[in-house]
């Protein structure tokens, strides 16, 4: 499915009620923990995920990787947008082009689910949920950006191998002060600037 029939397709969702659509950017490489992930572990990432973040039927749900485990994820993930793009940070730009696309319908999503710990996300974290919109970081609790945790609404943990319930970890207390690089980030997002 290419960007411009998703695009098509979201916008045909449009008319369902905003409590039952969410969307789900998932960075496969980060949440497998690896650069090249097996077919198997794609799958127990895909398994897990499901577990976490229960999708429902109406919600989108976007992953990227680079061409390198592209064919792993084209068959492990049914469903799913899948983009693939090269590069140092690739699927990461991917994910964030991907939310740029949806400019039409993401007013439309009552919550974003960001699978990934990285920190490029915190930004991106920030402007969604200054937007009113429900932000859930799904991440592996040693790979999580202390700014896309201090971003977010939920931490979620994510672990592909786990069984069981899924552990919240506890969020930040607001008197705790952001880094340089969140209040950055904030300066640039009341400028106006897309980031």
């Amino acid at each position: 499915m290419t960007a411009c029939q998703f695009r098509n397709q979201a916008s045909r969702s449009a008319g369902l009620a905003s409590t039952e659509r969410r969307l789900h950017l998932i960075d496969i490489e980060n949440i497998a923990g690896c650069p090249l992930p097996e077919v198997a572990l794609v799958r127990q990432c895909r398994r897990r995920f499901i577990e976490v973040a229960r999708p429902g039927d109406s919600d989108l749900v976007v992953v990227a990787c680079s061409p390198l485990a592209a064919e792993n994820v084209m068959f492990e993930w049914p469903g799913a947008q899948r983009i693939i793009r090269e590069g140092p940070d690739g699927a990461d730009l991917a994910l964030l082009g991907a939310w740029e696309d949806f400019a039409s319908v993401r007013a439309g999503f009552s919550g974003v689910s960001i699978a990934s710990g990285d920190h490029i996300f915190a930004p991106l974290a920030a402007r969604i949920a200054e937007a009113g919109i429900e932000v859930t970081v799904i991440s592996q609790k040693n790979s999580l950006s202390h700014d896309l945790r201090f971003a977010a609404n939920r931490i979620l943990c994510f672990n592909p191998r786990d069984t069981g319930p899924t552990i919240v970890l506890p969020k930040w207390r607001t008197s705790r002060k952001p880094n340089r690089s969140h209040h950055r980030a904030r300066a640039e997002l009341a400028g106006g600037r897309v980031l």
